[in-house]
């Protein structure tokens, strides 16, 4: 599911290939639920499909993941006896989708990290020698990567050829529905569509409601640029919307520091200290909002920038010198 996140990088740790993206480990679900959380800066929830129940959603929840891994170990511990389990696994997916629709979320995207290939019967002639080769990093039952010799029953590629950055010679996979190992079936390691295709659903789950347009810039005394000596400074949040009968909007406003972490927040008439958004009014082309420093930032600069609360979208950012007083 890694490479579903973004660019991976598969390197070698403990003699074992492991995605990264960039300095972050992904290696496990609760990486790659980190890695979306600090990605996206939405509130997130993770819960298991088998304990799916609507009353624990949020109501802060913005993105909801919901994982599943009932469909691969049927066929990994039950084979051909699994698809009962499979189908049982289907029904729950499409009850989820339905709560989920209950609970007013906009989409569900439906995906998976594989295809697989099930079949009904082990055969001797299934079953092939692996190449001969060391400094093997990644073994499944139709594919290796390592340093691997080529074989008449084998495809060998190196990760150039695929265009991947991966820390191993060879990418070694099994020919037609051949397996290195006896007695299997179910496999999704292979090169087969089956295996290959990757399946991906998107459901709209309510009724697209036109978005109004409309648009933001944050100025420092009618500027774009500046020095802030003070540590209660009012920004100037600009706005434009295209439609006469505008509704009000809420926008999210961060105050961040030189390395990048938070240093301070909105405050005033304008702000909410529950939601923690600011609300503009329809009528106002602009409103002066207050901003408040940490007494104790003693850095260089500050970067106030404004988000759309529904989409997180960046609207506008202000960069600006500090100089403490």
């Amino acid at each position: 599911m890694a490479n579903h996140l973004d660019d991976i990088v598969l390197v070698e740790k403990s003699g074992k290939l492991q995605p990264s993206i960039g300095v972050d480990a992904i290696i496990t679900p609760e990486d790659r639920v980190d890695y979306l959380r600090n990605k996206t800066g939405v509130e997130i929830q993770d819960v298991r499909l088998e304990d799916w129940n609507a009353s624990v959603v949020s109501d802060s929840t913005r993105l909801l993941i919901v994982r599943s891994v009932g469909i691969d170990t049927a066929g990994e511990n039950d084979k051909l006896n699994g698809l009962a389990a499979m189908e049982r696994e289907m029904i729950r997916l499409a009850r989820l989708i339905e709560d989920c629709k209950r609970l007013k979320f906009d989409m569900a995207v439906i995906v998976a990290d594989h295809g697989f290939m099930l079949q009904p019967a082990f055969r001797v002639s299934d079953q092939i020698q692996k190449p001969a080769g060391n400094d093997i990093v990644l073994e499944e039952s139709r594919m290796l990567a390592g340093n691997l010799n080529d074989s008449p029953d084998t495809l060998s590629f190196t990760p150039a050829q695929f265009g991947a950055n991966i820390s191993a010679m060879k990418l070694v996979y099994a020919k037609d529905y051949t397996v290195f190992r006896r007695g299997e079936v179910y496999y999704h390691e292979g090169l087969s569509l089956q295996e290959n295709i990757v399946p991906i659903i998107t459901v709209k789950l309510q009724e697209e409601k036109q978005r109004q347009q409309y648009r933001v810039s944050l100025t420092y005394k009618d500027k774009t640029e500046g020095t802030v000596y003070m540590h209660r400074p009012i920004i100037d949040v600009n706005t434009a919307f295209s439609d006469l009968f505008a509704d009000d909007v809420n926008i999210r406003i961060t105050v961040v520091g030189d390395d990048g972490s938070s240093i301070g927040r909105p405050e005033g008439k304008f702000y909410n200290d529950v939601t923690e958004l600011v609300d503009i009014p329809a009528d106002a082309a602009k409103i002066r909002q207050p901003i408040s420093i940490d007494d104790d930032y003693n850095g260089h600069t500050i970067t106030v920038t404004a988000f759309d609360a529904e989409t997180n979208a960046t609207l506008s950012v202000l960069r600006l010198n500090f100089e403490s007083e």
